[in-house]
């Protein structure tokens, strides 16, 4: 840094660790703004909505307010005298949403850090995100005809059932399966702890994190997607960014054989919580299994961590992108403290 902070408190201490851990203002490069404005680099404000992550600040507005009166985390982000608007750090979080800057950064992060290790097991689960605009509209399904009872005439032709999203996943690059999953604001719907159903309207985080708590990999997908539509890419994903996984662990959601198969073909044991049938009652897990499984806590205080502490409850942006990259925020913020943590 070119500016002198003098002595830091503790939380601009906290801040300070996360910069130099994440160096997010490798990733992002500025470019020129037409028109009389004056112009703003985009890593200061970069480093800002770091800020507004680690600190758990809810607004811009108080983002602003805050670096306004603290000198010390104001000349830690880069900022001079003059502080950007809220217009223009809108239209700074527009450009970083765009240009998936943060998936780019943590991408590298998890690359550097832990791409030559193996990790034991992968914590795989989905946590509700409530959104701020209207949710799509769905479009009402048409009734197909049903097909008569019994044997097909001879001399027809047999019709070809289409596969499922799981079985064309099996046979698909992540990147591809990813494009295919809806993204937009919905109405989600789950079963909470209690046994009675929950809705939201919003968004839904699909997190990989690893038994020591690291995020690996992250998505944000609609509300309504059920968490096995993302199981599969979110486990290629995982496997080509780290050295090597033994176990995959994942609750009652994920229970299909599809999914079972796409982990088995990377030479991964996977390790699902089974589900109740209509026609059979569930095998339980055996006693090593169902000892492993406990360790999948780490995904749940992953995720109360970045709701509660990172700014995973102040969603005020709108559109998938901009909601993605709010959380990955949060997420990045995560990876640096627990990187930390382990130092």
């Amino acid at each position: 840094m070119d500016f002198v902070c003098g002595v830091l408190n503790p939380e601009q201490c906290r801040v300070a660790l996360v910069f130099e851990t994440l160096e997010i203002e490798r990733y992002v490069r500025d470019t020129g703004l037409s028109g009389g404005r004056p112009f703003y680099s985009l890593k200061p404000t970069a480093r800002a909505f770091v800020v507004k992550s680690v600190l758990n600040i809810a607004t811009t507005l108080d983002l602003i307010s805050r670096l306004r009166v603290d000198h010390g985390l104001r000349t830690l982000c880069g900022f001079g005298w003059r502080i950007p608007s809220e217009s223009t750090f809108s239209r700074h979080f527009k450009v970083l949403s765009e240009k998936t800057v943060l998936d780019i950064a943590h991408e590298s992060l998890v690359r550097e850090h832990v791409g030559s290790e193996t990790v034991h097991h992968v914590c795989r689960d989905s946590s509700q995100i409530d959104g701020r605009e209207k949710p799509k509209v769905r479009v009402k399904f048409q009734r197909i005809a049903k097909r008569k009872r019994g044997r097909p005439a001879k001399g027809s032709e047999p019709v070809a059932e289409e596969p499922s999203r799981i079985e064309r996943q099996l046979e698909q690059d992540f990147e591809t399966s990813f494009k295919e999953l809806p993204r937009t604001c919905d109405v989600g719907g789950k079963t909470n702890s209690k046994g009675h159903p929950s809705y939201w309207v919003g968004f839904k985080l699909h997190l990989d994190v690893s038994d020591g708590g690291l995020p690996l990999s992250a998505f944000t997908s609609s509300a309504s997607l059920h968490d096995s539509q993302v199981a599969i890419p979110l486990s290629l994903k995982t496997a080509d960014r780290v050295g090597g996984v033994f176990y995959e662990l994942m609750d009652k959601g994920y229970d299909a054989e599809g999914i079972k198969q796409a982990v088995r073909r990377q030479d991964h044991v996977p390790i699902i919580q089974p589900k109740d049938r209509r026609d059979h009652k569930a095998v339980p897990l055996d006693a090593a299994q169902a000892q492993r499984f406990k360790i999948r806590t780490t995904i749940e205080r992953s995720f109360s961590d970045i709701k509660d502490n990172l700014g995973g409850r102040f969603v005020r942006v709108r559109a998938p992108d901009k909601v993605h990259a709010h959380l990955m925020f949060g997420v990045l913020t995560l990876f640096a403290l627990v990187l930390l943590r382990s130092v």
